[in-house]
């Protein structure tokens, strides 16, 4: 489809195309403050955007198959991804480093989530209807 074939609603302005993935982006989540967007993808990686001005900030690399979802803590510092490799990853949101690996699902990790206060993670694997809870 090309880009004039595109059609807003009226009261929505396109501000940018972000495209930086090799494969298909599962979901996407904003920052707290609203100012990136991560989005985890089959390409195993995790792009954050500067969503204003759509600039690619950084690129997280450590999952070894898709990376199906992403949530952000409460404040902002850290962003935990779950994967097809059936870990969950926990990132250093500033950095772009790993800060820890929980392990524990015996089948893919499609949603994770926090608790409102940040001390726990939830995470959930649709293959074995598994969720497991971690504080933190």
């Amino acid at each position: 489809m090309s880009r004039k074939s595109k059609r807003i609603p009226p009261g929505l302005t396109l501000r940018h195309t972000l495209q930086r993935h090799l494969d298909v982006i599962n979901r996407i989540a904003w920052s707290p403050v609203g100012d990136i967007l991560a989005s985890p993808s089959n390409d195993s990686t995790i792009r954050l955007c500067n969503a204003q001005v759509g600039q690619l900030l950084r690129t997280l690399e450590g999952h070894s198959g898709s990376v199906f979802s992403v949530a952000w803590s409460p404040d902002g510092r850290i962003l935990a991804s779950g994967s097809y490799d059936r870990n969950i990853q926990l990132w250093d949101a500033q950095a772009g480093q790993p800060l820890h690996t929980l392990e524990g699902h015996s089948a893919f990790i499609n949603s994770v989530v926090w608790s409102p206060d940040g001390r726990m993670l939830a995470s959930g694997s649709g293959m074995h209807r598994q969720n497991n809870s971690y504080a933190l």
